[in-house]
This record gives structure tokens, sequence and C-alpha cells, in this order.
């Protein structure tokens, strides 16, 4: 998880391109982790467990996936403020929780 605000009872985690691309840099699909499996299957099963158990104690989870907000052709963040204010406020009002 990216943040984590008490008070909301809310996390946050922002998912870069490689968790919903295959980016071989980051997957190293030819070396194995210790549970014997490549480091993008890991992210994979990393990402479920996330999205199971913070739900699972009564947490709201908000994931921000980088093509949602504005990026560059590279998927470099622009910080695109106002746009970024309004996906963002998008994403809260679907999870119900209200920003002031």
């Amino acid at each position: 998880m990216d943040a984590y605000w008490p008070e909301q009872q809310l996390v946050a985690e922002y998912r870069e391109r490689q968790h919903s691309e295959s980016t071989p840099f980051f997957d190293k699909p030819t070396v194995m982790t210790v549970s014997g499996v490549d480091r993008g299957e890991q992210r994979r099963r990393y990402d479920a467990r996330r999205g199971e158990v913070i739900p699972a104690h009564g947490l709201s989870l908000l994931v921000v996936n980088a093509d949602q907000l504005a990026c560059d052709a590279r998927g470099r963040l622009r910080r695109a403020r106002g746009e970024d204010q309004r996906t963002l406020g998008t994403l809260l009002r679907e999870l119900n929780i209200t920003v002031s």
C-alpha cells in the first residue's frame, strides 16, 4: 500500500504500468522469487491479496492505475493537478468517500 488515512478508513495504492502490463525489467521472467514464481506473478498475487485482505478489515481500498492519471507517452506522471483531482474525486465517490 502507498498511503493510509485512518480517519477515513482508507488505503490507497498507486499501480504503475508494471501492474497491468508485461514489463521485463520489473517482472524478471527468468528469475524466480523464493516462492517459486517470477516477480510479475508475485505482483499479481500480492495485488489480489490486498484486494481481499484490506476490505476484510473494514477498510476501503482505492486503487489508482497509471493510465487513470495524466501521463506522458512513457507512462510517467505529468502532474496535471486539475485533471488528476477530478479523476481522484470520481474514484473516491465510487467508494462513497467524501472529500472536502
